[in-house]
């Protein structure tokens, strides 16, 4: 055999020992793909199971929440708190108020108040949950600001 075909059947074995090395990197990479899809598909499942709020689900807002609300407290002159069935709507003076769908409202009962979680979704696309707490009396409260007592005016 002549040493130009010995050279030639070395370079033949060379680029097929390439494409294989190729073909098993490919192979390797695809696997990682495939395996980072499904982990994130199934963070995903979990977190829509695991990242539930306790309580029950309703369907819609229930009527003891149902009106508009406003407080007589002075930092809050002028806003006002309307929610409907499916509808959360954000008044900050008059004129000026943001609505939005309401995504799920849970219920949860407490010894002195019904508590309610609403979650929507602001102008943005970020999630945003508010927690009303229900009195005997026809009066609410919102986690945030808590000392302001709201009274339904419609």
């Amino acid at each position: 055999m002549s040493s130009l075909e010995e050279r030639k059947r070395i370079r033949e074995r060379e680029i097929d020992d390439a494409r294989r090395e190729a073909a098993q990197r490919r192979v390797l990479v695809l696997q990682a793909l495939l395996a980072a899809v499904l982990l994130s598909g199934a963070a995903l499942f979990a977190y829509s199971r695991i990242g539930d709020p306790p309580g029950e689900a309703l369907d819609a807002a229930p009527a003891e929440v149902l009106g508009t609300w406003t407080t007589d407290m002075e930092r809050y002159a002028g806003a006002s708190l309307t929610i409907e069935p499916e509808r959360v709507t954000l008044g900050f003076a008059p004129g000026a108020a943001a609505s939005y769908e309401i995504r799920s409202i849970r219920r949860e009962e407490a010894a002195v108040h019904r508590a309610y979680l609403v979650l929507y979704d602001d102008q943005d696309g970020v999630r945003q949950e508010m927690e009303i707490f229900v009195y005997d009396g026809g009066q609410l409260r919102l986690k945030n600001p808590f000392e302001a007592i709201w009274t339904r005016v419609e």
